[in-house]
């Protein structure tokens, strides 16, 4: 059950084909035929119609094309966790805190989301649908659903969103409310056994039309669901249903095992995305073995912040602070390439590489290397400040003078001059620092989110238009400040900040 990928928190995340638990990747093919139950017509929404339909192996269809979130709106993942499966049946506020937050993780490293929050789940089995029928029970425990539905509607989406901010500080909430969030299904096989029997089909998004969803009943609002005395979930209803179509492209993996985890939208906030929803349904093949499936879904929510707020969480961040500080000392022209190259050069990595260069060099040591160079440079200003207003700062001095005296001796190319120019220890200061500081903070953060959903060229584009407003503001500000408040201060100020900045990250580093 094991592809290439990487791991977060103890989780391993699939980047690639998943192979088969009995076999390799590239085995005959099952494909099936099945039987699905579609909505009949609209007018009544809970008559039923019987559909055949060629229901594909998942794992053989890997090999030839990469499912992902975005396009077909389903993937796979692997997750190793440390509940039991006795625990989803006995002890369900377990299950809300160690594995939603596992769950969590694994979604956040495959859809770059700013925040994700897992808020409901299901436990099913075959016992459950005998005891309460197919349809299901308002409760932890429900049995197989064998309808084609998605979970949610727009407006049922919309209302959960709104619940699960209720939870956040009114101005994060007022950030969430500007940008896109995902409903998130997360399906898992709860036994040491491969699921034979009552698979999981799931159709390809990119082959569904919006306008064949048909909403059963008269209110498509969501609902509390009470999961024990004292407890209610959030969760939606009615469910959406759709018409019969034979474009619609079904899969199913067979013999899921528990380090599985199928990953599928349940509703996408953006009208453009090219999967919003993904149609599902339990299905009874031909010849599947006796054994009871037992599977668990989390329902959790994905939390985006809009492209606009690459401007806003730059402001007054430690990039923004360091090139005003260093703008007030020196050459404003020098100080904004340096922190722009390091922008830009954070931005690209970010869209092309996304949650995988982070995982190559951690944060842990990032962070270590910014409290060092923080501390350093804290403490080297606070002493230029001390020493006076007129000394000047020798060591940039005599290197400056050098390059300068090189290149009046001869350096008459332009490449040379160009070189000489931006080679000093202004710039490169500007560009180590920002390069750092900008490493896991929130700018970053948003344009590896916005990168795994959107078009890669046109995220870096619209983040370093971005960045540049913002840095350029911290540089003309900076030297405009810098020409009214003497020098001396200036440093011993900007000196205190990286000391903060330091004290902050080693605080980060002990925790």
């Amino acid at each position: 059950c094991l592809g290439a990928g990487g791991t977060v928190g103890g989780l391993w995340l699939f980047f690639g084909p998943l192979a088969d638990p009995d076999g390799p990747v590239g085995r005959p093919s099952r494909d099936v035929d099945a039987g699905l139950r579609y909505v009949r017509d609209e007018g009544c929404g809970r008559r039923m119609s019987h559909a055949g339909v060629r229901l594909l192996d998942g794992r053989s269809a890997m090999t030839s094309e990469k499912f992902s979130l975005a396009k077909q709106g389903f993937q796979l993942a692997n997750i190793e966790t440390d509940v039991a499966a006795e625990t989803f049946f006995s002890n369900p506020a377990e299950v809300r805190t160690t594995y939603y937050r596992q769950v969590c993780e694994i979604i956040q490293m495959v859809t770059g989301a700013d925040r994700v929050l897992a808020f409901h789940h299901h436990v099913r089995h075959q016992r459950a649908e005998n005891e309460l029928g197919a349809d299901g029970a308002q409760d932890a425990l429900a049995g197989y659903d064998y309808r084609v539905h998605s979970d949610y509607t727009a407006e049922s989406a919309s209302q959960v969103f709104e619940w699960q901010l209720q939870g956040l500080s009114a101005e994060e909430a007022a950030t969430y409310r500007q940008g896109r969030f995902l409903l998130i299904n997360a399906w898992r096989n709860l036994s040491k056994h491969p699921v034979q029997n009552d698979h999981l089909a799931v159709c390809d998004a990119s082959s569904v039309l919006e306008s064949h969803l048909l909403v059963e009943g008269a209110s498509s609002r969501a609902k509390k669901e009470l999961t024990s005395e004292n407890f209610a979930e959030l969760v939606a209803g009615p469910t959406a249903r759709y018409e019969v179509s034979h474009h619609h492209r079904w899969f199913y993996f067979p013999e899921l095992c528990d380090t599985e985890l199928l990953i599928f939208k349940c509703f996408d906030s953006d009208p453009k995305a090219a999967a919003r929803y993904v149609l599902h349904s339990a299905v009874r093949l031909p010849g599947d073995a006796k054994r009871a499936r037992e599977s668990v879904e989390v329902r959790a929510i994905a939390l985006f912040k809009t492209l606009l707020l690459i401007l806003a969480t730059e402001l007054g961040d430690e990039t923004f602070i360091i090139a005003a500080v260093m703008s007030m000392r020196h050459p404003k022209f020098t100080v904004l390439c340096g922190a722009l190259g390091a922008l830009y050069l954070m931005t690209v990595l970010s869209a092309f590489l996304g949650v995988v260069l982070p995982n190559l060099i951690s944060q842990e040591r990032v962070t270590q290397c910014a409290t060092v160079l923080y501390t350093f440079f804290g403490l080297r200003l606070m002493w230029v400040g001390m020493r006076g207003e007129d000394d000047k700062d020798e060591e940039f001095e005599e290197v400056e003078n050098t390059l300068k005296d090189s290149a009046s001796k001869g350096q008459k190319s332009w490449l040379r001059r160009m070189f000489s120019q931006f080679c000093t220890p202004v710039f490169l200061e500007a560009l180590m620092l920002t390069f750092l500081a900008e490493w896991g903070d929130r700018s970053q953060i948003a344009t590896i989110s916005l990168a795994a959903h959107q078009n890669p060229i046109a995220v870096i584009v619209g983040a370093m238009v971005g960045h540049t407003i913002c840095t350029g503001l911290a540089v003309f500000g900076g030297e405009f400040l810098g020409k009214r408040i003497p020098q001396r201060y200036v440093a011993f100020g900007g000196g205190c900040l990286f000391i903060v900045f330091a004290l902050l990250n080693l605080l980060g580093v002990l925790q």
